[in-house]
C-alpha cells in the first residue's frame, strides 16, 4: 500500500477534523493503517481509517479510565485488544498503550517501555514500536527504538523506523544512524517506512 500514503494521510486528517481520532496525530493513524491493510483485503481505506480512528479515540478513553484505578487492568487491556485479528483493534491497541505511557510518571514509562521492547510476543513488541511513534517522551526510547531496529519481524522493525522519525529531534545523529541502517534492511517494508520517515525530517 506504498503508493497510497499520501491519500491515507488525508483521510486520516478528515478523520482527524471529525473527532474520530481524537489524541492521534493523522499521519501516525495513516501509517499504522498503511501496515495494516493488506491484512484487510476487503476493507476500504476509507473504512479502514474511520474504523481505526474510532476505535483507537475509544481505546484511549477507557484507558485514561482505568488508569486512576488500576495501573495493571489498563495493560492488560492493550494486550486483549492486540490480540484480536481487527486492523481497527490492533491499531486500538497501540494508541491504547501510548495513553498508557501518557498517563504514566516517568519511571513508569521506562519500566512499561523496556518491559514491552523484550516481550517473547512479535505483537506486543510491534505495538510498543508504534506507541513510540506518538509524541510523548521517554527516557529510554532511543534505547528502545534502537532495539525494535534489530527485531527480527520487519513489521517491527518499519514501526521502529517511524517512531525514530518521532524522537528525531532528540538526538538527530543516534536517530539518524537507525533511519540509515533500516534503510539498507533486506525488507522492502523496513527500507520503504525508514526512507518515508527519512523524508519527513531533515535531522537538522
Amino acid at each position: 500500500m506504498l503508493l497510497g500514503t499520501r491519500f491515507l494521510n488525508r483521510l486520516a486528517a478528515a478523520s482527524f477534523a471529525l473527532g474520530s481520532c481524537a489524541g492521534l496525530p493523522a499521519d501516525t493513524l495513516a501509517d499504522w493503517v498503511e501496515d495494516e491493510l493488506d491484512d484487510e483485503p476487503n476493507t476500504t481505506p476509507l473504512d479502514a481509517v474511520n474504523n481505526a480512528g474510532r476505535m483507537a479515540a475509544g481505546a484511549r478513553a477507557a484507558v485514561a479510565a482505568f488508569w486512576p484505578k488500576s495501573h495493571e487492568a489498563s495493560e492488560v487491556f492493550v494486550t486483549q485488544l492486540l490480540e484480536q485479528k481487527s486492523l481497527a483493534l490492533r491499531i486500538a491497541a497501540a494508541a491504547a498503550l501510548g495513553q498508557v505511557l501518557e498517563l504514566a510518571s516517568p519511571m513508569e514509562r521506562i519500566e512499561i517501555v523496556c518491559r514491552w521492547t523484550v516481550a517473547e510476543s512479535a505483537a506486543e513488541r510491534l505495538t510498543v514500536a508504534r506507541a513510540l511513534s506518538l509524541p510523548t517522551r521517554v527516557f529510554v526510547a532511543d534505547l528502545a527504538i534502537g532495539e525494535l531496529a534489530q527485531d527480527p519481524n520487519p513489521d517491527v522493525r518499519a514501526a521502529a523506523a517511524r517512531a525514530a522519525r518521532s524522537h528525531a529531534q532528540s538526538d538527530p545523529d543516534g536517530f539518524e544512524q537507525i533511519l540509515s541502517e533500516l534503510s539498507q534492511d533486506p525488507e522492502r517494508v523496513v527500507r520503504a517506512a525508514a526512507r518515508q520517515a527519512g523524508a519527513r525530517d531533515s535531522f537538522v
